[in-house]
């Protein structure tokens, strides 16, 4: 009878990387969709939140009401698969270091269960004495729930949108929060363009509320990545966006103009186009066959488009010529 050889210690290894790999991935998507859940932000919301064809009727509202059940229950469970596959993660780590510590003759060997396994189930991991704690994956730093304005009379409660319900775990990456919080911020802000045009100013506001939070936050997660001397091109160019969608909040909400706050007017003006400013002076390629020539690179071409839609915006934005349209008249008009 042939006997099945065990495998060679770097074949388990090499096992063990790939198995590694693997939920190192998974968790990566989870976290990713945890973030989402997490930022406030709803999939398909042009068709199962926003209906701007209806009334709050007593079927829409019990429509959104299962709708938010579903979300919710579908973010614990991927909370508790999260917390399994990290648990693993863990597992993984400490039997790849296990395998490459060298075995020193007279080291005891102790059997250390994994964090939520009941006593009495097979050992986890093997570790050399002394034994090192475990520390679990890093949170996000400057992540908590923030209380959201008043909810507007009249306005459904499946449509407000509810605000952080826990940290971010399992990045100190302020880039990549950041990121996520202008996109959830940028996007509140369309859904409130969407509910202005719809006639539906309470909603807009709400919506504006909402996206407003989280660019200030987007805004206080950039500010370790600008304090060197050369912040990255990607902080500069997202601090500058952030501060042009706050810019149009104070022109909608808190009064700000040219004609009526003049020097402040300026002043945001000033602030918005800083960063961008910033980036065009850096990034700078130089061209020619002396190499002479110096052009804006790609950074700085993004950087000084964006500057020239700010502008343009603020000059021609407020253009609306509905009340000229409207007064147009044409002989016989008031004929049958």
């Amino acid at each position: 009878m042939a006997q099945v050889q065990s495998p060679s210690p770097q074949d388990a290894r090499r096992g063990k990387l790939r198995e590694l790999s693997r939920s190192k991935d998974r968790i990566e998507r989870l976290l990713d969709l945890q973030m989402q859940y997490d930022l406030g932000l709803v999939r398909d919301l042009d068709e199962s939140v926003i209906d701007t064809g209806s009334g709050a009727t007593s079927a829409n509202l019990s429509r959104l009401q299962s709708e938010f059940e579903h979300e919710h229950a579908r973010s614990e469970s991927l909370t508790r698969r999260l917390e399994r596959l990290r648990n693993e993660y863990e597992r993984l780590q400490q039997e790849v270091a296990a395998l490459d510590a060298p075995e020193e003759p007279g080291t005891t060997v102790i059997s250390v269960p994994t964090a939520g396994h009941a006593i009495g189930e097979e050992p986890r991991v093997a570790s050399p004495l002394p034994a090192q704690p475990t520390s679990p994956l890093p949170a996000a730093p400057g992540v908590e729930t923030v209380a959201v304005t008043e909810t507007p009379e009249g306005v459904p409660p499946g449509l407000i949108l509810d605000p952080l319900r826990a940290t971010i775990q399992g990045s100190k990456d302020h880039q990549r929060v950041a990121a996520a919080l202008f996109k959830a911020g940028q996007k509140h802000m369309d859904d409130a363009a969407r509910m202005r045009a719809a006639g539906k100013l309470e909603y807009a506001k709400v919506f504006d509320e909402h996206g407003r939070q989280k660019l200030l936050r987007a805004i206080d997660e950039l500010k370790p990545l600008l304090d060197g001397e050369d912040p990255p091109y990607v902080s500069l160019f997202y601090l500058g966006r952030c501060r042009e969608l706050l810019f149009r909040y104070s022109e909608r909400y808190e009064g700000l103009s040219l004609e009526n706050s003049t020097a402040e007017y300026q002043r945001r003006e000033q602030e918005v186009r800083e960063p961008f400013l910033q980036i065009s002076a850096r990034d700078v390629v130089k061209v020619g066959t002396a190499g002479k020539m110096e052009v804006l690179g790609p950074w700085g071409q993004a950087a000084k488009t964006a500057m020239e839609n700010f502008r343009w915006m603020n000059v021609n934005g407020r253009y609306d010529a509905t009340a000229r349209i409207e007064a147009l008249t044409w002989p016989g008009q008031g004929k049958r």
